[in-house]
């Protein structure tokens, strides 16, 4: 596979900001887009599909439904169709030519229990026109909001849903885009707004009280502190809420926190119970915690800046693996918890290489923060800077971000289940 092909995983969300389902694809570096990889996306195709198949459905996808990127060649060469067809959508890319041949392979497909997607559309005057050899096999159309006009949506949108089509929106990158398109019926989402911050208010996220018991629990049982250690990371109102514990007059500490174990071990088992036992009487009002699809590009994040950390340039690095995975953790407090990143850094202390890292981009925790990023925004000339400058080739990359991608989502669907 060419050496400048990096994975892209993009949340799909729907009109309540659930996850929905999730686009698995490859992007390169060469122009920063899907397209320029035309002429092998049948290779690329079979590596995600026998990925996806090699790591079993459950431990990619989970009950979420998965979107792959076709044309004519991949149709026809079949290398999809070891997919499940309920549990996968095949998006067809724009440009793909709409001639009797490729109709017919969608018509196979179709008929053997596949559902279509169509990918970028622009609704210009001859979009139905364009695509009527396929528009009876579609169940989503994708509307680029980049590529099209407001005046384009405003009139496209709900004739489409009045076709009886579900409409995905692509590329939405504020909360007002999303808004805008949800306003027009939209049905699904898809863009960088997720993990950008709304208008931040002034309160803060309560932990849910489930998570409260289920801590308390565990220590009743003398759980070990990396078990412990789990219920904080997949919370991250708790965290924060911890920390701030820690730095308040009831229990202070002179020394800067580099991770949520050490906090852990810091704050020690009996005030934990009682700092626990004192939220849990409170006020947390939600038995079960709300799952803000942030959350997991937060928990992946985390988790795919400590695994790079490990094997920057080939070496490991005392430390900053740990550190690396706190900043990570951090860096998307703003738009969990609604305040600055500032503020939040300013009530509680955190070690100074994680915090200047966070607010700076100082260091190597740094530029694992900015490529991180970079690769979930697809800024693919920013990603080839700097994992060259790192050490850390195209496929290690990937190799990671999938890891991390399935044990984020493991994680968070582990932490939803009851078990009491």
């Amino acid at each position: 596979m060419d050496d400048h092909l990096y994975l892209g995983i993009q949340q799909i969300v729907d009109r309540q900001q659930d996850v929905y389902g999730y686009e698995l694809l490859f992007r390169s570096t060469e122009n920063n887009a899907a397209g320029e990889i035309w002429d092998d996306l049948a290779a690329t195709a079979r590596v995600l599909v026998n990925s996806i198949v090699n790591l079993g459905m459950q431990e990619t996808i989970g009950d979420k439904v998965g979107f792959i990127n076709v044309n004519h060649e991949v149709l026809a060469e079949g290398c999809v169709e070891i997919l499940p067809h309920d549990q996968f959508i095949l998006e067809i890319l724009e440009n793909t030519p709409m001639t009797s041949m490729t109709a017919d392979l969608v018509r196979q497909y179709a008929d053997a229990g596949f559902s279509f997607a169509l990918d970028d559309c622009i609704l210009e005057d001859d979009f139905h026109e364009r695509f009527a050899p396929v528009m009876g096999h579609l169940s989503i159309i994708k509307v680029d909001v980049r590529k099209n006009t407001r005046e384009q949506l405003i009139a496209g949108i709900p004739k489409l849903k009045t076709l009886g089509f579900k409409v995905l929106a692509e590329k939405i990158e504020t909360h007002e885009e999303f808004d805008f398109c949800a306003g027009l019926g939209c049905d699904y989402f898809q863009g960088y707004f997720i993990a950008r911050p709304t208008v931040l208010q002034a309160g803060g996220i309560e932990p849910a009280k489930l998570d409260l018991i289920r801590i308390l629990k565990e220590l009743a049982e003398d759980i070990d502190i990396r078990k412990l250690e789990k219920f904080f990371v997949t919370s991250p109102e708790l965290n924060y809420s911890l920390l701030r514990f820690i730095n308040s007059a009831v229990f202070s500490i002179r020394q800067n926190i580099s991770s949520i174990r050490q906090a852990l071990a810091l704050i020690g088992r009996k005030q934990l119970a009682s700092w626990l036992m004192l939220m849990l009487h409170a006020g947390p009002k939600k038995l079960y915690k709300d799952v803000h699809p942030v959350l997991q590009i937060c928990l992946m994040r985390a988790r795919c800046m400590e695994l790079l950390a490990g094997n920057i340039s080939g070496k490991r690095l005392p430390g900053v693996a740990e550190k690396a995975f706190f900043a990570g953790f951090l860096s998307l407090a703003d738009v969990i918890l609604g305040h600055s990143l500032e503020k939040i850094f300013q009530s509680i202390s955190i070690d100074k290489e994680i915090e200047s890292a966070v607010l700076k981009r100082d260091g190597v925790i740094g530029k694992l923060l900015d490529l991180n990023e970079a690769l979930e925004e697809e800024r693919l000339d920013v990603v080839r800077t700097l994992s060259a400058d790192l050490g850390l080739n195209p496929e290690a990359i990937n190799r990671v971000q999938l890891e991390s991608f399935i044990w984020a989502r493991n994680l968070q669907q582990n932490a939803s289940k009851p078990r009491m």
